[in-house]
């Protein structure tokens, strides 16, 4: 029993000691310090975005689908997939 403690007591210190050593490295630092936001630009008509963005939905489902099957998809993710491949495609 006496081996316990003493296995516990300077395991419970040290634990203790480097919660307090973690605790004190955080600091209050403002990260956001010299930060601006952007101006946005809400004139900006997204209706016809929104049409073609339901267009390529449905026609990438209806593509996918076959009799019997389950089908799980997901049009933003390849949407987002394909806008970050025609980003990287864009001659500078």
């Amino acid at each position: 029993m006496k081996r316990k403690n003493v296995i516990k007591m300077p395991l419970s210190l040290l634990l203790v000691t480097a919660m307090l050593l973690l605790s004190a490295c955080g600091g209050a630092e403002d990260l956001t310090s010299g930060i601006q936001p952007n101006e946005v630009d809400v004139s900006c008509d997204l209706t016809q975005g929104n049409v073609a963005a339901t267009d390529f939905a449905l026609r990438l489902f209806r593509a996918s689908s076959k009799e019997g099957e389950n089908t799980l998809l997901s049009p933003l993710s390849v949407l987002s997939a394909l806008a970050m491949t025609a980003n990287g495609a864009e001659e500078v």
